[in-house]
């Protein structure tokens, strides 16, 4: 053995030190507030993490690394916010968008991240918190954080807070697109954590931002004006799944003599990409949504009182609601065979969400007349075998999902199908895949589904 070549002692590394002498690798004073050592050489003592990443060991989904990942940042990532990074694109930006692919969560949060220190702290909370949900599920006890993931999350939360605030005075024509980039981010963050009632701050702030300003001014001139819009249709999308979660009262359906002028006509309307289908699918959904959410709330003397205006309403969604119908299927004969394999998925779980809501805006009306749910059972067994098919097309099942998918059509046929066999396939159908889509999640749910339900709209009893 060469006696001139030494080997370095080996040394326990402290992770208790500052976020500065971390980053350069040197042993820190930990004196609290800022450590000396940083102070006495003129640096600026970022100061300490109120909680660290537990070992690699005991968080296994966090371990791998993208090579030179860290050079992409405009600073220095401590080795566990390097990890969440890593995480989320080796895992979570490919498997999130599980039914329509969104640019905005493919390549541009992630880059955003690497110049905005406020997107990239929301998302490192997110990426914690979704490695927690894939390691133990849906949580324990929402009130107590006994995951130290989960606490990392919201110090890094905090991190991202204390960012946005520090800009919140700025001129910058891009600071909005980074707000609205961090209301995302953090609408997922708190579903998985179970805080519905803080996602619901943080949508109706994304929604206010948005309100009356229709384009947006992206962060840089790389991402242009696709930024803004994936912006929007996220939001606007979120805003759709959380119709259910008391995000506004449903408004007075509006009268078919006089439309909202923004709402899409679907006359002789043809599509030409899936895009199309679901710019003009979502608004359509979110009325039938609101529709059903009014007519659930009223007497049956106020339906009766209103019947004809309601009646009215009811026609003319169903009306469009068959329109939009037979433009996806001619969609679907002209171009299923030259859609990708997820592009197929999409174009299914759209047809799936049509044959729901078909049979939603119909029995809006009928109030406690259970006897005409018999009718529909060829519906829900059609229901059934389109979400079999929808998710035999995963090679790998996502943990989350951003988009509605099988979820809310499984808990419609579990609560509404009057016949044994097609309930119960259901709920073994919900039962089989453990996963997140927006603020639903299916053990819960399934659950929920499976309880009695003495009176009123079991579905919406649900997800109350």
């Amino acid at each position: 053995m060469d006696k001139s070549r030494r080997t370095r002692k080996s040394t326990k590394k402290s992770k208790t030190g500052c976020r500065t002498c971390r980053l350069r690798h040197v042993k820190c004073d930990e004196t609290p507030g800022t450590c000396q050592r940083c102070t006495s050489t003129g640096r600026k003592c970022d100061g300490y993490d109120a909680e660290r990443l537990p070992n690699r060991r005991t968080t296994a989904t966090l371990t791998e690394l993208v090579p030179g990942i860290a050079h992409r940042f405009g600073w220095k990532l401590t080795s566990d916010e390097q990890r969440c990074i890593s995480f989320f694109q080796n895992r979570i930006g490919p498997s999130i968008v599980a039914y329509f692919d969104c640019v905005l969560w493919q390549r541009l949060v992630l880059q955003l991240s690497q110049v905005e220190p406020a997107a990239f702290h929301a998302l490192v909370a997110f990426s914690g918190v979704y490695a927690d949900y894939e390691a133990r599920g849906i949580l324990v006890n929402k009130d107590k954080l006994d995951s130290a993931l989960q606490r990392f999350a919201l110090d890094q939360c905090g991190r991202a807070y204390k960012w946005l605030h520090s800009r919140s005075a700025s001129q910058d024509p891009g600071f909005r697109d980074i707000m609205l980039v961090c209301c995302v981010l953090f609408i997922m963050t708190e579903w998985m954590r179970g805080q519905y009632d803080t996602a619901k701050v943080h949508l109706k702030n994304g929604l206010r931002i948005l309100e009356g300003d229709e384009t947006l001014t992206a962060a840089t001139a790389a991402f242009s004006s696709v930024f803004g819009q994936c912006l929007g249709e996220s939001l606007a999308s979120l805003k759709v799944q959380s119709t259910y979660f008391g995000i506004e009262e449903p408004k007075q359906p509006q009268s078919p003599k006089n439309p909202d002028p923004g709402t899409p006509t679907l006359d002789d309307k043809l599509f030409y990409s899936l895009l199309d289908a679901r710019l003009t699918f979502e608004p359509l959904m979110g009325e039938i949504f609101q529709f059903h959410l009014y007519t659930s709330r009223l007497s049956e003397e106020e339906t009766n009182l209103n019947y004809g205006q309601l009646s009215d309403i009811q026609f003319e969604l169903s009306s469009r609601l068959n329109r939009f119908a037979i433009a996806l299927e001619l969609f679907c004969i002209s171009s299923f065979d030259q859609l990708s394999r997820n592009a197929q998925r999409s174009l299914r779980t759209m047809q799936l969400h049509q044959q729901v809501l078909s049979i939603v805006v119909n029995l809006s009306l009928l109030g406690h007349e259970h006897d005409v749910l018999d009718f529909y059972n060829p519906s829900f067994e059609h229901i059934l075998s389109l979400t079999e098919a929808i998710i035999a097309s995963f090679t790998n099942r996502p943990s989350v999902c951003l988009d509605m998918g099988v979820i809310l059509p499984l808990s419609f046929v579990a609560t509404r199908c009057r016949e044994p066999l097609i309930r119960a396939r259901a709920l073994r159908v919900l039962r089989s895949w453990p996963h997140r889509e927006g603020p639903w999640e299916s053990s819960f749910i399934a659950e929920c589904a499976s309880r009695p339900h003495d009176s009123g709209d079991p579905f919406l009893a649900m997800l109350a």
